[in-house]
């Protein structure tokens, strides 16, 4: 099952990601099997606040060794260049994000930043 969410909080502790989808409040578990998914940068705008984050997303996941995976959702160095240090910074900035879920287990099988598009943003 596919969602557009909109990231609340990550526990890597947990590996617990809240989310809200549609304004209803909702919590999954991200694996170390859980698929990174490649942002598609020329989506967002230029000045999005968030893109140097989701821009070290994609670096990430091109440096990875293949298969691509999450990896540990709590590794000894929390830092900004790994999945879990990215995906805290993401949460914490409300980003939103496509997630797919296992149907019927609530595990996150795969995650990808996606821009806020304004529903018509030449409605004044």
């Amino acid at each position: 099952m596919n969602l557009n969410t909109t990231l609340i909080a990550w526990n890597p502790t947990t590996g617990t990601l809240t989310y809200s989808v549609e304004g209803l409040t909702q919590t999954s578990i991200v694996v170390s099997m859980t698929k990174p998914r490649r942002a598609q940068l020329n989506r967002f705008l230029p000045n999005d606040q968030n893109l140097p984050s989701i821009t070290r997303w994609n670096a990430l996941i091109e440096t990875t060794k293949r298969p691509i995976t999450f990896g540990p959702t709590n590794p000894p160095d929390a830092l900004s260049n790994n999945f879990s240090g990215i995906i805290g910074e993401l949460a914490t900035a409300g980003v939103n994000m496509q997630i797919n879920l296992k149907p019927q287990y609530n595990i996150v099988t795969s995650l990808c930043p996606i821009p806020i598009i304004p529903l018509n943003p030449y409605k004044p």
